[in-house]
């Protein structure tokens, strides 16, 4: 078992995201998830997105919004498995949110236009406890209240195991 946790510094900052990435082989471009899907979601647009097992690609994955920005997000996710044709890795945990891109957060930062989005020689998978929610138009502001996490610690608690795939 793995523990991620984390201590608010101040009650004033905002905290959109606690979570960890990982880098993968490039070749492990399976995805497989037991949550909501099958297309992305996050806590304050979940409604469509219905509870099931799903399976896409890495690059299924991504959404190519004009204006690269978060993307691709699964929200409630009990379960994901990552993989090749020969291996793999599965991370199991109570109600986590991941997404998985084939370009880094820091190339996704700094891109101005989706064809800037330049894939890196790695995956990227991200698991989170949680995202405040997208809100409108900015990542940091305009939540609704009911989507903002006011705790003074957070603590995300998952399993992480090597895999064969079936």
């Amino acid at each position: 078992n793995l523990k991620v946790k984390v201590n608010r510094p101040r009650k004033d900052i905002n905290m959109p995201r606690v979570g960890m990435v990982m880098e993968l082989p490039k070749d492990f471009n399976n995805v497989k998830w037991l949550g909501r899907g099958p297309h992305e979601n996050y806590r304050d647009r979940a409604y469509a997105a219905h509870w099931g097992l799903y399976e896409k690609s890495v690059s299924d994955m991504v959404t190519p919004y004009i204006k690269p920005q978060e993307n691709g997000n699964r929200y409630d996710v009990d379960r994901v498995i990552v993989s090749n044709d020969t291996m793999g890795i599965e991370i199991e945990g109570d109600s986590f949110c991941f997404s998985i891109h084939p370009y880094s957060l820091k190339t996704l930062t700094n891109a101005r236009h989706t064809p800037d989005l330049a894939d890196a020689d790695n995956n990227f998978l991200y698991i989170d406890l949680f995202q405040n929610a997208l809100g409108s138009e900015n990542f940091f502001y305009n939540y609704l209240d009911k989507y903002i996490e006011k705790g003074s610690s957070f603590e995300l608690d998952f399993r992480l195991s090597p895999i064969e795939p079936e």
